[in-house]
């Protein structure tokens, strides 16, 4: 970028910047007079001075009523190379003109608030861009992808399945006017995560069923048995154990039942045995620190466990139980 060394500059490099900022469309006045108004757009007009004084509130005054002639103006913008009084600041600030200022190499720089409502206004707007261009991409990747199994699998959705035939093909409820490859990504991912989670009956073998599995339900299915085979959701279930105060039944159980036995023993020994009172006192010490270990580990199975429900309260919230008892039954069908 050239430095502005002219006033027509400027106005040439305001044109550009608020086309970078989203008027498409915006274009310098021709040379000559201008009624106040040195960029048009169609929702916008700009002023743009090239001044070494600062910009003062009447110059903001007739910039405002030359553009409050126009209907169709949704942006008032005023640019500047020397900045603005106090007065114009907040005279622009009550009836919503964006300041800028801009360098001699022409970038713009926000100077109150509504310019800066502008510059995000934009920002939001290439991000969504972006994200919409993402998302086209991958669609049509997974359109590509899929394309292969169309044969195959010609509808998942959420349906329940016509079980009156081993090779039945599920059928549609929301979707069933549209073909596969025109649904949305979302109702895409619904229907396969409805199919995983509800109506998923597989064989052992993934390569036996055809119909009902496509690649992507495949790669889904190994994803649960890592998970299930990893021991989570057992750990999960027994972390939901713990929050109904039912944890470490089985090992108050046994410590309760070592004790009787301890004792049992013990009276056995000194009653009727002939060995005498020092093995009885060894039987007990030992039969004791048995019960003690029984003891600890029933509490730090429960402790453990209770650290492990936080854990996932914090991550699920109100739906942690929902989430246990959903993996823990999954196991069923894997």
């Amino acid at each position: 970028m050239e430095y502005i060394t002219s006033a027509r500059a400027a106005e040439l490099n305001a044109a550009a910047r608020m086309r970078a900022l989203g008027y498409v469309d915006a274009t310098a006045t021709p040379i000559g007079p201008d009624g106040g108004i040195d960029v048009v757009a169609t929702s916008a007009v700009a002023q743009v001075k090239w001044e070494a004084s600062q910009t003062g509130r009447p110059h903001l005054q007739r910039f405002y009523g030359a553009a409050a002639v126009r209907a169709d103006v949704a942006d008032m913008l005023f640019i500047n190379s020397a900045g603005y009084s106090r007065d114009a600041v907040a005279y622009a600030d009550r009836v919503t003109i964006a300041l800028f200022t801009y360098s001699p190499l022409g970038e713009l720089t926000a100077v109150n608030s509504t310019a800066e409502a502008i510059i995000v206004r934009h920002a939001e707007a290439e991000r969504k861009a972006q994200a919409t261009y993402r998302a086209n991409e991958r669609l049509a990747h997974a359109k590509g992808q899929g394309a292969r199994d169309t044969d195959q699998l010609q509808t998942v959705a959420i349906a329940k399945a016509d079980r009156s035939a081993p090779t039945s093909v599920l059928r549609t409820t929301n979707y069933v006017d549209r073909p596969k490859d025109q649904r949305t990504p979302e109702e895409r991912t619904e229907a396969r995560l409805a199919w995983e989670a509800k109506h998923l009956r597989k064989p052992k073998n993934l390569s036996t069923a055809p119909v009902l599995l496509d690649s992507n339900e495949r790669a889904a299915i190994r994803a649960y048995r890592k998970l299930y085979y990893s021991g989570t959701a057992m750990k999960d279930s027994a972390a939901l154990s713990c929050l109904r105060n039912d944890s470490g039944t089985a090992e108050s159980i046994g410590a309760v039942v070592t004790l009787a036995v301890g004792g049992a023993v013990s009276t056995w020994f000194w009653l009727v045995g002939d060995s005498g009172w020092w093995l009885t006192l060894r039987v007990v010490a030992v039969l004791i620190a048995l019960s003690t270990v029984t003891v600890a580990a029933m509490l730090w199975s429960v402790r453990s466990n209770a650290k492990r429900y936080k854990r996932l309260v914090a991550k699920y919230g109100d739906r942690t139980p929902d989430y246990i008892r959903r993996n823990t039954n999954a196991l069923d069908f894997l």
